[in-house]
Order: C-alpha cells, then sequence, then structure tokens
C-alpha cells in the first residue's frame, strides 16, 4: 500500500517535469505560461520547464521528477509505450491510445499527448484527478495547487479540539482519552465567572458541567458516562458574565462522535473541502490583495482615517486585525428587518458605515476596506453558513449555494479567518438598534473549528 502510494505521488510529479518522447506534433492554440507556480500540498515545486494552455486545458511537461523520486522510466519504441518500474509496481502509459495501467488496472486518457520545444506535455487536472489528487487553476495568479485529499477524507475525526491554535486571547481546547475523561482549558475575554458544558443526544442531555473562571483562565476534567451509545452528540459551552444570571452560549454543536465505543471529536463533513480551498487559495502573492473597491477619493480618505484611528496603539498587523474586528463588531448591526423583508438597499461598505448596519456582505466589505487601509492584505470568503436561515440543519441538507461572507486577513505570513458578523451581538430589528456582545470565537478560529459550521465556495 505504501509503495502503491508512492508510485502515484511519483506520477503527479512526473507529470510536471519530463523530457522528450515521440508523440503528436504540437497543435494551434497553444500559449505558453512562463511564469507558473506549481505546489504540492503546499510546497513549492521549481519547475524547469514552461507551462502551456491548449484547448483550455493545462500542459505540464513530465520527466525529470519522476526519475528523481526513485522510479526507473523506460520508453519502447516498438509500441509507443512509456513504462515507469519500482520493485513492486509497475505503470505503463501507451502514448498512441493513451491508455494508462497502474499495476494492470486501466485508466483511459481524454487528450492525446503534445510535442512541445521536444517535450512531451499532458494535461494535468486529468491524470492528477485520475488517482485521487485535486489540482486546481488559480489564473490571476499563475499557480497550479495539488493536493492529495485522501488521508484527510479517510480521517473520521480526532481525540482533541480547538477552536484557535494560534489566537492567544481567546481560545477553547478540549482533549478525550481512551477512558472517556473529558479535560478542557481555555482563556475568555472579558468579564466572565463561570462556564458550562453540555452533551446532549437528540436534544436529551447527557451530561453537564460546571466551572469557575479565574483570572480569563479556566480548565477542568470530568468522566463521561461510560454505558453512551454508539452515535452522534452535540457538545456546547456556555459562559455566565459576573453580575448576571445566565449562561451565554459561546460554542455550540460541536460534534462528538462514538463507534465502536470509541469517543471521538468528529471531522466536519465539509472539511476536506475547506482544506482544499482554504490551501490552494494561500498560494498567492498577498499584495495582489491591497485594491481597494470605493469608487471616490472622499470615500477613500475617510475609511483610510478611520482605519488608522481604530488601530492606534496597535503594534503589528495581528493586533491591527484585532481591532479592526472588535470596532465593526461592536458599532456595526445586524439588519434583522433587511433579513426579513429581502430588502437590502445598497450593500457596500460606505452604506454600512453610514447606516449603522447591514448583513453580512455588508460586515465582510467594511472589514475589507478596513484592512486594506491599514496596509493588510485582505480577502471576502464566500459560502455557505449552517444554521443562519434554517434552524437544526445539518450539512447533508445544505444546497449548493451560498448563503454568507467573511473575511480573511494576511497577517505573519498566512491567512487568517475573521467572521465579524457571527461575532458580533449587535442587532437593528423593528426599527431599534439593540446591544450585544462582541465574541471572538471566529477571530482567527482553526480551519476545523470554523469547518464546524461554514463551507467555503469561493473567494473575491
Amino acid at each position: 500500500m505504501r509503495m502503491r502510494k508512492y508510485i502515484v505521488a511519483v506520477l503527479i510529479a512526473w507529470i510536471l517535469v519530463f523530457t522528450a518522447l515521440p508523440a503528436m506534433a504540437l497543435q494551434n492554440n497553444t500559449v505558453a505560461l512562463n511564469d507558473v507556480k506549481v505546489f504540492f500540498n503546499g510546497n513549492r515545486y521549481l519547475n524547469q520547464e514552461p507551462f502551456y494552455v491548449h484547448n483550455n486545458k493545462l500542459l505540464a511537461p513530465m520527466r525529470e521528477v519522476f526519475e528523481e523520486l526513485g522510479a526507473t522510466v523506460y520508453w519502447q519504441q516498438y509500441n509507443n509505450t512509456v513504462l515507469a518500474q519500482t520493485k513492486n509496481d509497475k505503470i505503463s502509459i501507451d502514448l498512441s491510445t493513451m491508455a494508462v495501467r497502474v499495476n494492470g488496472q486501466l485508466q483511459q486518457l481524454g487528450t492525446k499527448p503534445t510535442v512541445i520545444n521536444n517535450r512531451t506535455y499532458l494535461p494535468l487536472r486529468f491524470v492528477a484527478e485520475s488517482f485521487n489528487y485535486t489540482v486546481d487553476w488559480n489564473g490571476r495568479e499563475r499557480v497550479v495547487s495539488i493536493i492529495d485529499l485522501q488521508p484527510i477524507i479517510k480521517r473520521s475525526g480526532s481525540y482533541s479540539y480547538s477552536s484557535s491554535n494560534m489566537f492567544p486571547n481567546e481560545f477553547f481546547k478540549m482533549r478525550l482519552d481512551a477512558n472517556k475523561k473529558l479535560s478542557i482549558r481555555g482563556k475568555v475575554l472579558g468579564n466572565k465567572g463561570k462556564w458550562l458544558c453540555k452533551i446532549e443526544r437528540n436534544d436529551n442531555l447527557i451530561i453537564k458541567e460546571f466551572g469557575y473562571i479565574n483570572a480569563n483562565d479556566y480548565s477542568a476534567q470530568f468522566q463521561l458516562p461510560n454505558n453512551l451509545r454508539d452515535g452522534d452528540y452535540k457538545l456546547s459551552f456556555y459562559f455566565k458574565e459576573n453580575g448576571e444570571k445566565l449562561f451565554w452560549s459561546y460554542y455550540d454543536d460541536i460534534n462528538l462522535r462514538q463507534r465502536k465505543s470509541k469517543l471521538y471529536f468528529a471531522q466536519s463533513p465539509v472539511f476536506a473541502n475547506n482544506y482544499r480551498m482554504h490551501l490552494s487559495n494561500s498560494l498567492v502573492t498577498p499584495s495582489n490583495y491591497l485594491q481597494t473597491r470605493l469608487t471616490t477619493v472622499d470615500n477613500y480618505k475617510k475609511m483610510k482615517k478611520l482605519a488608522l484611528q481604530i488601530t492606534t496603539g496597535a503594534k503589528n498587523d495581528y493586533q491591527k486585525a484585532l481591532m479592526i474586528h472588535d470596532w465593526v463588531g461592536a458599532n456595526i448591526y445586524y439588519d434583522m428587518d433587511a433579513l426579513r423583508t429581502g430588502k437590502y438597499g445598497i450593500v457596500n461598505a460606505v452604506t454600512t458605515l453610514n447606516n449603522k448596519k447591514s448583513v453580512c456582505q455588508g460586515y465582510a466589505e467594511l472589514v475589507d476596506e478596513l484592512l486594506k487601509a491599514n496596509g493588510i492584505p485582505a480577502r471576502l470568503g464566500v459560502g455557505y453558513a449552517l444554521g443562519l436561515t434554517e434552524a437544526n440543519q445539518e450539512w447533508e441538507d445544505v444546497p449548493n449555494k451560498s448563503n454568507h461572507a467573511w473575511n480573511e486577513a494576511y497577517v505573519d505570513g498566512r491567512w487568517i479567518i475573521m467572521d465579524v458578523t457571527w461575532d458580533s451581538g449587535n442587532v437593528y430589528q423593528d426599527g431599534k438598534f439593540t446591544n450585544g456582545k462582541l465574541k471572538h470565537r471566529y477571530f482567527d478560529p482553526s480551519l476545523e473549528a470554523f469547518s464546524d459550521d461554514h463551507k467555503i465556495r469561493e473567494y473575491r
């Protein structure tokens, strides 16, 4: 199995750089892409031959890497076939019929090989996807991203959970051991004094635990019932402000699953999609994401002045992003009236700022402009947010469309996620502005936690 996986990886690499083999002559409508950057599972590969586009298909060269990774390559002239072989595995490609066999199993290419400058080229996407690799082409950035998603797809979950791996001011981490003992620890901003943890199945309470928060820190261990039945469970975590009576929901519906008496945190069904989207779209030039969407000089000057005021005293871009998150979350109100009536009017950064209310698109566009005005590369994420329009919605019920927008900012050498709409508790409803409680659950969340209720479909 390991050798087969190696051969598949080698074949993908082979498609990237390979030298001359007999094939059909160069066709018309072929355009060279000399500045293409290739990434394999997020790591840059320095291809030595150019890529081409022919009939809307990306063509890639073939040989050097294949041999570099340890396979012996033969060309059988009498039948125009390439053989790539190791001790245990054999790959053959008939360049006349385009038939591909991996250990005797037939695959079929849909486009004939093409010779360009004495190098043989094949369509990259078809071959890579034939071996369960994903290929994404970013025409704006001239980036090819090849990702092996199979280990992620096959993974059912983990014994640990983290709301954020990088945000030091607020996080929630959990770990399960083999005896179903749950350990929790975290940090929370604000004047919170107690926490509450509940685990439910089909709205039936399984366990409820309380604890205290000391100087914004909390930790605990408690034993889960040993007689849990196999199935899916929901874990939710709540906080109570000092001086208040009610607990407020904070981390909702974290998925627990038990199979064959083993309890773990279930991987979101959309995590593999989000991993692919986020990784392939992180292989970009950040400076290309600084252009404003504002259409007048006056609006830009106004936004720039506000952006600098908000981030006064910030020591780095990460702090600036946090200050912008908090300011927008505290000063903009979600327009429930517009959501109910469908009458949104003009939604952009300027109208959101002037009206102090909007829906998710307005929140996202305002945050986008404030980030860029501070010199921070930014973009909009667009996709589906679970439960936004329907209660108790599960991923298998979700249509193939988008209903939500959020932000990503490039700081500290990475793209961080920010969903200010969901962190802002402010509401505009029935013509009234009502202040809510600002959260930080969706400021720089882990991709695993974000995938619990967000599916990435595109970036803008």
